[in-house]
């Protein structure tokens, strides 16, 4: 799934899945969902590059060694949206940056994988 264009809503929670396959953000990508959150759902790697507004994050990668790479513009909440909770990878990279702090009120978990 390729995401290039804009997400915006007015504070409510937006999932994204990829049941067989992963996800790729362009870096011209915009997701603006506000207070709300943002839930990702694939097998493989997820890669969100561009510029993105989000409360709270929850993502879970099923397949063995597929990564998380994700930018924030603003503060952000690892934790549980609609029922996607924490950060959970099969041995995959986890890697999180935000630019207003980062605040984890659910798990981490990626298995042999680094988080940074």
């Amino acid at each position: 799934l390729g995401a290039s264009s804009q997400i915006t809503t007015a504070g409510g929670n937006v999932v994204v899945q990829a049941a067989n396959g992963g996800i790729t953000q362009s870096a011209g990508g915009v997701i603006n969902v506000g207070a709300g959150g943002l839930g990702v759902a694939a097998r493989d790697s997820a890669t969100f590059s561009g510029t993105n507004t989000v409360t709270t994050l929850g993502v879970n990668l099923t397949g063995s060694g597929a990564s998380l790479n994700y930018t924030n513009t603003g503060p952000l909440i690892i934790g549980t949206v609609t029922t996607i909770g924490g950060l959970t990878t099969s041995n995959g990279h986890v890697t999180v940056s935000a630019s207003g702090g980062l605040t984890v009120n659910h798990g981490v978990v990626s298995g042999s994988g680094t988080v940074l």
